[in-house]
């Protein structure tokens, strides 16, 4: 059976809807996860920049 959780690291994402295709790095470290922008900005909750 495949591992269920991805491993500690930086994992180089893409998030689509409709109208819009967003590039993003998510980096985990244990049960901690940060999202960033493509050039390194972290993302608030809102999913809106700082």
């Amino acid at each position: 059976m495949p591992e269920s959780r991805l491993k500690d690291g930086d994992w180089k994402c893409v998030a689509y809807t409709d109208i819009q295709r967003t590039e993003l790095t998510v980096h985990i470290k244990g049960d901690k996860v940060g999202l960033y922008d493509t050039n390194g900005k972290a993302l608030l909750a809102n999913g809106k920049d700082e």
